[in-house]
């Protein structure tokens, strides 16, 4: 009975210790499958925030190209507080700067242009001015040539007469 009763612990034990390693091989099997479900996770959360990242930055990036391309009116979206939020603000900036300062050209350039027109009325009336001086020169002139005609003929008809009163003296 003793014996029976050793060999019954004994096919207890081996049954423990298969049970034990079974338990060992499940709990190994559900640990290297628990470490492969973090990994995979921790893939597809890395490649979805790539995938964020890289979608933030391809907008902010074909804003640029729009504005580069001329057109002024793009913006970029600013929503966050991160680093990309802040480089799209940064080009909204940059973007409104380049607004006013076509504004501010375009001003410039009218301002310009009108200029320009009130310096072509000037000129326009300086030179008629000048043609009229030059004119009035030119009858000066010929009034001085008359009064000089008019003076030789005094002076010979002064001559004339200078000459008879002499005869007559």
């Amino acid at each position: 009975s003793h014996d029976k009763l050793d060999k019954q612990i004994e096919t207890l034990m081996d049954e423990s210790r298969k049970g034990s390693e079974d338990t060992s091989v499940l709990a190994r099997q559900i640990a290297v499958g628990f470490v492969a479900a973090c990994m995979l996770m921790g893939v597809a959360i890395a490649v979805l925030f790539s995938r964020y990242v890289t979608r933030r930055l391809q907008s902010v990036g074909k804003v640029m190209d729009q504005v580069a391309a001329g057109d002024l009116t793009a913006f970029a979206d600013e929503l966050g507080t991160d680093e990309l939020a802040r480089l799209a603000r940064a080009v909204n900036r940059m973007v409104g700067q380049l607004n006013a300062l076509v504004v501010q050209i375009r001003t410039s350039s009218e301002q310009v242009h009108e200029a320009s027109g009130q310096l072509a009325v000037i000129a326009e009336h300086s030179a008629q001015s000048s043609a009229q001086v030059a004119e009035n020169a030119g009858d000066l002139a010929d009034g001085g040539v008359q009064q000089l005609d008019t003076v030789q003929t005094a002076r010979q008809a002064v001559g004339v007469l200078s000459g008879g009163v002499e005869a007559a003296v």
